[in-house]
């Protein structure tokens, strides 16, 4: 693409791939239509992979508290 000074810019050229980039981008997050199904899924397995670290913590922090009972008598 030419400037008007004459020079090769290549401004546009930037721009389509910034603008490639970015539908790409958008064309991933629809995840082909099926984002509905999808994104749900991906925020199921989160939850669930957060409760099972959670329950963990809880876990050790009660198990920890009764052997402490436990060797106190």
């Amino acid at each position: 693409m030419k400037s008007y000074s004459g020079r090769e810019s290549n401004h546009g050229l930037r721009f389509n791939l910034r603008k490639s980039l970015m539908n790409q981008f958008f064309e991933w997050l629809a995840m082909g239509g099926y984002s509905l199904y999808v994104w749900p899924a991906y925020g199921l397995v989160c939850v669930v992979l957060g409760m099972n670290i959670l329950g963990i913590k809880w876990q050790r922090t009660r198990t920890r508290k009764k052997l402490q009972r436990w060797f106190k008598r």
